[in-house]
């Protein structure tokens, strides 16, 4: 009886380690995704920034942002900065068009914002305007206290 015990115990406990290892692997990723998804509105979104290089600008009062409306050549109102922040997302230089640059979703989580940035190239196959583009997108989400992280993903799209 005392074998056939064990023998039942092993193997409940074998049981219970590919359980946790079964649930641990559906729950794969989902902390790219935990957090309170924020909702954000796109103000502007355009192919030809006058910077060259990549950069992302995080905005938080009206001063900040007229430089950068003088620097683009834009005439944009303002939103509140009592309850707004701004995010500009410059690509930099890209030798043909069919770039784009995207907020894709913003997530809080805990004391951290992070932008999701999709950078979209044309495939080999896609036919393009043979011109420099300088892609960028501004938008406004609600008010951003925490430190804010970048997470950059490429998307080939096919044509």
């Amino acid at each position: 009886m005392d074998k056939i015990l064990q023998n039942y115990t092993g193997a409940l406990f074998v049981l219970l380690i590919l359980a946790v290892v079964v649930v641990s692997g559906c729950t794969g990723g989902s902390e790219e995704k935990a957090g309170e998804e924020l909702k954000f509105d796109v103000m502007y979104t355009e192919y030809h920034a006058p910077f060259s290089e990549k950069k992302f600008i995080v905005i938080q009062n009206e001063r900040e942002f007229m430089e950068l409306m003088n620097k683009l050549g834009l005439n944009l109102k303002p939103p509140d900065f009592e309850k707004y922040t701004v995010i500009a997302l410059f690509m930099g230089e890209q030798r043909t068009g069919g770039y784009s640059i995207t907020v894709d979703r913003i997530v809080r989580a805990g004391d951290v914002v992070r932008v999701y940035v999709k950078n979209s190239v044309p495939s080999d196959t896609c036919i393009v305007i043979q011109q420099i583009t300088r892609p960028f997108q501004i938008v406004k989400v609600e008010k951003i206290a925490e430190k804010i992280e970048f997470v950059e993903n490429t998307q080939e799209v096919k044509c």
